[in-house]
């Protein structure tokens, strides 16, 4: 049986110094990033995705991908941002492009990106 000295002490501050980076760069992008589980309900939304759909993050995540879905984004694109298209593509890769609605009501747009 191994004695306290004989375990390596492994320095956490590494992983954490790298957590603490990869956070302040999805929460100071100007991409919106989103993360659904696989029924569509989000789990997370950046600042920049807020802004983008006019939601706040806790609105955003009692919500599910279909309740922001563009009007004229066909529900198959979540399957296939999924699972990739149905179609076999072996030359160009697969990049789906997903289409989020503006909050109706929503009087400053001013957050809105470009079109």
């Amino acid at each position: 049986m191994p004695c306290s000295s004989d375990i390596e002490r492994v320095d956490i501050e590494p992983a954490q110094d790298s957590a603490n980076f990869f956070k302040a760069i999805v929460e100071q992008t100007s991409e919106g990033i989103a993360v659904a589980d696989k029924d569509g309900n989000y789990l997370y939304v950046n600042p920049a995705f807020c802004a983008m759909s006019g939601f706040s993050a806790d609105e955003l995540t009692k919500m599910t991908v279909f309740d922001v879905k563009a009007t004229e984004q066909p529900p198959s694109s979540f399957v296939d941002a999924k699972f990739g298209p149905r179609r076999p593509t072996k030359s160009v890769p697969f990049r789906p492009v997903i289409s989020v609605r503006w909050r109706p009501g929503k009087s400053d747009q001013s957050a809105r990106p470009a079109a």
